[in-house]
């Protein structure tokens, strides 16, 4: 059986950013323990409800367990910095 695209609201698709965000500072942190968070997310990923969208369920998961090597690279190049930053 195909899985359908997760169909995401602006609030979603926010939220999937805002764990990948949470997901890169946590792994450049001195001491971040990979193999704790991977088993984290393989149970949640297995306490999925009958019934429940596979696929809406697993994106949160998947945005905290993947590890964004192209996003961490797109970051370094300054991508996304394009926005003027406030003065401080």
């Amino acid at each position: 059986m195909e899985q359908k695209p997760a169909e995401l609201s602006s609030f979603d698709a926010g939220v999937m950013c805002a764990l990948a965000a949470i997901r890169i500072a946590l792994q450049s942190t001195p001491g971040f323990n990979m193999t704790a968070l991977e088993d984290a997310v393989r149970f949640f990923a297995n306490t999925r409800q009958p019934g429940a969208d596979k696929t809406a369920f697993e994106l949160p998961l998947q945005a905290v367990g993947s590890n964004h090597a192209n996003v961490v690279e797109a970051m370094m190049q300054g991508v996304g910095d394009g926005a003027k930053k406030p003065d401080r």
